[in-house]
Formats: C-alpha cells, structure tokens, sequence
C-alpha cells in the first residue's frame, strides 16, 4: 500500500491532493482535537532549556522559509517531505491533519524543524531536520520523543520511510523508539513502524 501512495504523491499529484483534502475533512471531524489536545499536554510538559519546542504559527512562516533556504543541498538528500515554498509552507498550516513544529534558539530563530502528517486510519507519518550548525545537542532526539508521545497519547501509530544510507536518521530513531521494518521499498528505503519504549522524554 505505502509503495502505491508514494507512487500516486510523487507521479499523479491531482489524485494526491484529492485525498488529501478528503482526508483532512474527516480528520478534522474525528481527530483533530484529540491530536492537539496531546500537543498541548507534551509541549508544556518539556523542561525548560536554551531551545524551545513549539507549533508553527502563521507569523513562523517566514522564519521557516529563511530555514529552508539556508540548509545546505545534502540536507534535503533524505528529506523531502514536501515542497519548501512559503505557498506550501502556508498551505500545510492551515491542514488539520498536518502538524508542524519547529525548534527555537534564544534568538527566536528556527533551528530545527518537526512534522506529523496524520491520517483517518490512526496512522501517522513523522519527519524531522535540524540545522547542521546545531546538530550533536540531541535535538533530534527530542523531537523524536515529542512526535512518539503526542501519537501515543492519541492512540495513533507512528510511521516513517528512511533510506538504509541516512545511518543518522536510524539511529536517532532506535535511540528513541523499538523500529520494526514493515516493508521494503525502491531505491534502498524502508517503510518503519515505531513503537514504545520504557523511557521518557528529554
């Protein structure tokens, strides 16, 4: 099944985003409020620190572009969850189904970016990328255990697909979570289902 969306996102787009505004209908009906709800409880709940960990609000936006465009090429060698336009940027905010967030310094610059794409099976789909001058802090590692806490309290399964070659991405993922490879997919990636561990976050 994930092999046939990925091939319905990436060759016949209209058909994506078809049922992706279906999807977000009903999402919004059914789960919405749940899903934020747990937001809400795990951010309060991180401990105070030189970052902070946040939603994505409309007056982020141009902040998250300046983001994108000062990441080096490679950055976006296993990350392309979507386009990084302010069209798009804009866009995914106003999604009830798409959850974006974004990691602060105490310049209020954004240094790390989060993600959760959420659907009406009670599946989610995670992504995350931090700016190479900060990486080796564990902020990976806490948006890790941010994404793994907000489904749980939700009663979602997460999910991810992640290239065999991205060894930092899994093992960012193994120190936060147990990983079972659901399936194989084209071009050396894996199809990934997180489950819990006994540890807690930060």
């Amino acid at each position: 099944m994930i092999k046939y969306l990925l091939h319905i996102k990436h060759k016949i787009p209209f058909l994506w985003d078809i049922s992706n505004t279906i999807n977000d209908i009903i999402f919004m009906m059914f789960y919405e409020s749940r899903i934020k709800n747990s937001i809400s409880k795990v951010l309060k709940s991180i401990p105070e620190s030189t970052f902070s960990f946040r939603t994505i609000e409309k007056t982020d936006i141009d902040r998250l572009y300046t983001f994108f465009q000062q990441q080096e090429k490679s950055a976006f060698d296993y990350f392309k969850p979507h386009s990084f336009d302010k069209n798009t940027l804009e866009k995914l905010l106003k999604s009830h189904s798409f959850f974006m967030f974004g990691v602060f310094n105490m310049e209020n610059q954004i240094v790390g970016y989060f993600f959760l794409r959420c659907f009406i099976n009670r599946k989610a789909f995670r992504g995350k990328i931090v700016d190479k001058a900060y990486q080796g802090q564990g902020l990976a590692k806490k948006m890790g255990y941010i994404l793994s806490d907000i489904c749980w309290k939700s009663n979602f399964r997460l999910f991810a697909t992640i290239s065999k070659n991205n060894t930092a991405s899994i093992s960012s993922s193994k120190a936060v979570n147990q990983i079972q490879v659901v399936k194989e997919l084209p071009d050396n990636y894996i199809y990934i289902e997180y489950s819990q561990k006994n540890n807690t976050c930060c």
